[in-house]
């Protein structure tokens, strides 16, 4: 998988080569210079608008010409990190449907998703530009975040705190009104995901079945055992986190919240270990992660 950083370079080349080649085919101008730089998510998003070009019936090459100028967020810098609002026309529209199709997948009983209010959206962009100041002090962490994530969305809803998905690679979505120390850890917890969601594309880490189910240290309800694999991840990264903060000093309540993930980690790392058929890649992380927890550098 690629990040977002300037070996897409060369890639962008290849893309530009690629829609060339269309062009004379189509004996028709197709002009992408405004593609300087791009991210994973961005990618994704155009690899799907020439999907949907190559398999539609009618294949007119100003159709594509077209959809590729309206995608705005091409304009937005791959290296720098966005924060937009839920069902901004920076994004194309069928992400904001995604976003509710993920979330009413991984919690049934979601009611509603919808745009921030002007001034909550504000006080929550703010919020979020300091919780992400707090985290250029753990300098790994930092780096880890400006490597994996592109664009953060606000949202209003009644059940989501905060997401990701594998389908939308290098976007995370975080709830409103909540506090700098709250996306803190929102963050963080994020980024671990979208870590995983990148080594995942090209390993299973789990080889057990779609359909079976076990408990996980963060939620209630039974889980596939990939999800208690991302739980242990992502513990373990929450932990280390708090651990870096606590050490240099932060006005973050690091011990409490060290305190509350150390048992659960242990408990989803039992599940694992009794329960996952992991690959020798999964198996290399939970590794990293249970020498991480208990025999600290």
């Amino acid at each position: 998988m690629f990040f977002k950083n300037h070996n897409f370079i060369e890639l962008n080349s290849s893309i530009q080569y690629i829609l060339g080649k269309i062009n004379a085919h189509f004996n028709s101008a197709v002009t992408i210079t405004y593609i300087k730089q791009l991210c994973l998510f961005q990618l994704i998003s155009i690899n799907n608008l020439l999907i949907q070009f190559v398999e539609s019936e009618s294949k007119q090459i100003t159709k594509l010409q077209r959809q590729l100028n309206r995608l705005e967020y091409l304009t937005i810098n791959p290296l720098q990190l966005t924060v937009l609002n839920f069902g901004s026309r920076k994004l194309p529209s069928h992400l904001w449907q995604t976003i509710r199709h993920e979330a009413q997948q991984e919690l049934e009983t979601v009611t509603y998703v919808r745009r921030c209010e002007a001034e909550i959206f504000k006080s929550s962009q703010g919020a979020v530009q300091r919780a992400l100041t707090e985290i250029t002090k753990a300098h790994d962490f930092d780096k880890e975040i400006k490597a994996l994530i592109n664009i953060i969305v606000l949202l209003e809803s009644d059940r989501i705190v905060a997401g990701s998905s594998f389908n939308l690679l290098g976007m995370i979505y975080l709830r409103s009104k909540r506090t700098w120390q709250q996306y803190c850890e929102d963050i963080v917890h994020e980024c671990a995901h979208q870590y995983i969601f990148h080594i995942a594309a090209t390993d299973t880490l789990c080889r057990n079945k779609p359909h079976e189910r076990y408990p996980s240290p963060l939620r209630q309800d039974l889980r596939p055992i990939m999800g208690t694999f991302h739980a242990v991840f992502v513990i373990t990264r929450i932990i280390l986190f708090y651990r870096v903060l606590l050490e240099i000093g932060s006005e973050l309540d690091c011990q409490t919240k060290i305190d509350f993930y150390t048992p659960r980690f242990f408990e989803g790392y039992d599940i694992i270990m009794h329960h996952a058929k992991l690959t020798k890649k999964g198996c290399q992380i939970m590794t990293q992660c249970h020498t991480a927890i208990v025999s600290p550098a």
